[in-house]
């Protein structure tokens, strides 16, 4: 009760929060951000992938829905799969990957090598099962020009607009995922507009220096 002010990541924290009887009136909601790196990150070609490829990366864990992820690809032996990051999964995702020719999992790498590797992807899975504040790895891959297929959950919900930067799966929907991965997949101008728009969103919401001023603003009405 001694605390002036709150800063929020997205609206679910601020319904939780006023839903417990926080004031909404020392509530702000301001989003993470990424540095822009699209003009510094080129897609390259690594050797041992393929032309095409959608890409997941982050953390190898059961909260970033690593499961769920195995479960999809099952049922897609044909749209290749590059994972990166580490995590208390790795073992035994790695394993699994080993199963399948068109699962490429690199493992940890280097964050540049990552970004550009993304950049060569055709879209971004991010079948996460836990509320996500203010996903970084959603950030970037728009700051990249990325669109996402993300679960619709959290962070998630309010960041991507259908048919616009992305598409919202229900949370656990293994087939809606599914569905929906083929139909881009198969339509790579639709990747590159809703590539266009992250990018756009990007933009508007998670710039340093836009978030530099909100951040500023907060402090400076406190002392008013």
């Amino acid at each position: 009760k001694q605390i002036d002010h709150y800063i929020c990541l997205n609206e679910n924290q601020i319904q939780l929060l006023t839903n417990i009887g926080f004031d909404k009136s020392k509530i702000t909601k301001k989003y993470n951000f990424v540095p822009d790196v699209a003009g510094d990150i080129k897609a390259i070609k690594t050797t041992g992938l393929p032309e095409r490829y959608v890409v997941f990366y982050g953390r190898i864990g059961e909260e970033k829905g690593i499961r769920l992820l195995m479960q999809i690809w099952e049922e897609l032996p044909d749209i290749p799969l590059v994972v990166m990051g580490g995590g208390p999964l790795e073992g035994e995702f790695k394993h699994w990957a080993e199963q399948y020719d068109n699962i490429y999992f690199l493992g940890y790498t280097q964050h540049d090598k990552c970004l550009s590797i993304v950049k060569g992807g055709e879209f971004v899975v991010f079948p996460s099962i836990w509320y996500e504040g203010c996903s970084m790895v959603e950030i970037e891959a728009e700051s990249l020009g990325k669109g996402l297929i993300a679960t619709d959950l959290g962070f998630s919900a309010e960041a991507i607009e259908n048919k616009v930067n992305g598409y919202k799966i229900k949370p656990g929907d293994v087939n809606g995922f599914k569905q929906k991965i083929e139909e881009l997949w198969r339509s790579p101008k639709e990747c590159e507009e809703l590539g266009m728009y992250a990018r756009r969103d990007y933009e508007s919401k998670y710039m340093p220096e836009d978030n530099y001023k909100q951040l500023m603003y907060i402090y400076e009405d406190l002392r008013r």
